[in-house]
């Protein structure tokens, strides 16, 4: 799948949530006025990317993305500093992890080797999975308050604060599950640099480390 296909779907996902999220609320306060359930699909979809768009700038889901991150990535600095096979103190690595030019390593690597790209398409498929189900847990829970605390009134709300937090569970899990595909993809990919990219992280690392205080 296009990288460009991948970033439409992690602004129009979250948004069609957020239009499922408030449609009980519109229908019940102003449903007789505006028929939203006869609005056209051209309508839905403009709302759900400004919907999805002004989200993916608040970005909320940075608070279940954050924690995640951290271990896939910590996972990819232990894996490089493995294939790199000096001795790497504390303060060293302290340094890779605060600049991040690991990462810097691993990224470059896998742009440009043809095999590694083809291994990176997977990551960015699963990558979905990834950031849509930190969407729908952070929304889901969301809307579970929205219903059940701030607007009870809303016909059937009990009903609409118990399938959001059926989805928030359902999310959670995918969440969990794709964190952990996620890094056995990275796995792969670092499989194949500690084959045929050695030479370029012990130099790399070298050049990077030089640069210490």
């Amino acid at each position: 799948m296009e990288q460009t296909t991948l970033k439409y779907l992690r602004v129009l996902i979250p948004g069609l949530t957020f239009y499922l999220g408030v449609f009980p609320f519109v229908k019940y306060y102003f449903g007789d006025s505006y028929h939203i359930e006869s609005l056209d699909f051209a309508y839905v979809t403009v709302f759900s990317l400004l919907a999805g768009a002004i989200y993916y700038q608040i970005d909320l889901q940075y608070l279940i993305i954050q924690p995640s991150r951290y271990f896939i990535h910590k996972n990819i600095l232990n894996r490089l500093i493995a294939i790199y096979g000096k001795t790497v103190g504390s303060s060293q690595k302290t340094f890779l992890e605060k600049n991040e030019k690991y990462r810097h390593v691993f990224y470059h690597l896998n742009d440009s080797d043809e095999s590694l790209k083809r291994k990176t398409n997977n990551v960015y498929f699963n990558g979905i999975f990834w950031t849509s189900s930190a969407d729908l847990l952070v929304l889901s829970i969301i809307f579970w308050a929205f219903y059940k605390w701030a607007f009870p009134q809303v016909t059937d709300s009990a009903l609409f604060s118990d399938l959001f937090l059926s989805l928030a569970m359902l999310s959670l899990v995918l969440h969990l599950l794709s964190v952990r595909r996620h890094i056995k993809l990275s796995n792969d990919q670092l499989g194949f640099i500690e084959i045929y990219k050695k030479t370029e992280v012990v130099k790399d690392f070298d050049a990077i480390l030089q640069q210490m205080p």
